[in-house]
């Protein structure tokens, strides 16, 4: 699945044919969607990997800190070769400028796949092999990837987490989206947006090194607990003095640092929660597991940014309209206390309603791991 998803080629979605608008617009859909849906296949199969790999939580915090590095670091080269590589003489100043680069791109993206593929090929077991799912005569094919897997998925401690961390994806969706307006119109510098960023950036990848250490003495949950209570807090900090842009900066600043707790240890939660499954003789379900964590995101963002825009007109806000003390006091209220009440409601879901003994987990997974050393 890895290699099959990583090694899509996203240059086609933006390659300029000399099309119609509306033949382009289909052109620029349809593979959009064969794109994605490699994306989101990789980007499963990757979730699941550590399971397999890790002996412990503290490994698979390990294997998540380095996946998020390696997204981060081509997150700050971007800003440094964009530049060089749009300006490549073989498609500079052409309408296929961008897909020239992003052909560039997918270059990396099929090496990334072969490697990914090495990688993981030890680890693919008999029982993990789709052609072990060969029905027998007579036999109809059951489809374990369907849409009841995925509500028989939504069940015990599955629920509590899958609310929260749309929660969380929603407070943090409500920030990206009105970044620009509120660094422009509250605070009077647009270019601080773009500070910003980079600032999350370089604080993400130094703090996720560090999460580890932490998570030795915090379980998973404590730590998702303790991160959302601090944001609600920040929140409120940001509603009465975001206004002043040094403050506004220095407590987004510690909010990144604080989130990198999160961004380490969340991913791994699906992979508790399979475990969890598998230690009563349930099916562990991981992939499916793992799909669902990935949706709270995508459902989390969506559910923000259509509030934001709504918001926004219902505030008054239009582009070439003057822009008044009113609006920017109502973009500060959004940016602080819609997204304050979801990262609190996202802290007590996970405290007062998720139940897993990550310590059992552990000790389940070392007993597996010396059983399968012993079969071998």
């Amino acid at each position: 699945a890895i290699i099959e998803a990583t090694t899509q080629q996203p240059d086609i979605v933006f390659l300029d044919l000399g099309l119609p608008p509306l033949a382009a617009a289909i052109w620029v859909f349809v593979f959009e969607a064969i794109l994605m849906l490699g994306y989101n296949v990789a980007w499963t199969a990757l979730g699941t990997l550590p399971a397999k790999m890790a002996k412990t939580s503290q490994d698979i915090n390990w294997l998540n800190v380095m996946s998020n590095v390696g997204g981060s670091i081509p997150s700050l080269l971007w800003g440094t070769l964009s530049g060089s590589l749009l300006a490549i003489p073989l498609w500079a100043g052409t309408s296929n400028q961008y897909a020239g680069v992003c052909a560039i791109c997918a270059i990396f993206l099929a090496l990334a796949g072969v490697i990914m593929y090495r990688m993981a090929s030890p680890y693919d077991t008999p029982a993990d092999s789709l052609y072990n799912n060969k029905p027998a005569p007579g036999q109809k094919k059951k489809n374990d990837a369907g849409i009841m897997a995925i509500i028989r998925g939504l069940r015990g401690p599955m629920i509590p987490y899958f609310i929260s961390g749309v929660l969380n994806s929603a407070q943090a969706g409500f920030f990206q989206t009105l970044l620009t307006y509120y660094t422009a119109y509250v605070l009077g510098n647009p270019a601080l947006a773009a500070s910003i960023v980079t600032l999350q950036s370089v604080i993400g990848l130094v703090g996720s090194f560090v999460v580890p250490s932490m998570t030795k003495h915090v379980t998973k949950k404590g730590s998702m607990v303790f991160a959302q209570t601090f944001n609600a807090v920040s929140y409120v900090l940001l509603a009465i003095f975001g206004t002043n842009a040094t403050v506004f900066v220095v407590i987004r600043c510690l909010m990144t640092a604080v989130g990198c707790i999160p961004n380490v240890t969340s991913y791994g939660i699906p992979l508790d929660i399979g475990d969890y499954f598998e230690m009563k003789g349930e099916s562990s379900q991981r992939a499916i597991l793992t799909s669902i964590g990935g949706t709270t995101v995508r459902l989390g963002f969506a559910a923000s940014t259509t509030i934001s825009s709504f918001a926004l007109a219902a505030i008054g806000y239009e582009a070439g309209v003057e822009f008044t003390a009113e609006m920017g006091h109502s973009i500060t209220m959004l940016m602080a206390v819609g997204p304050a009440i979801f990262a609190a409601l996202s802290a007590i879901l996970m405290q007062f309603f998720y139940k897993i003994d990550e310590r059992a987990i552990d000790a389940y997974r070392l007993e597996r791991a010396a059983k399968a050393h012993q079969a071998e």
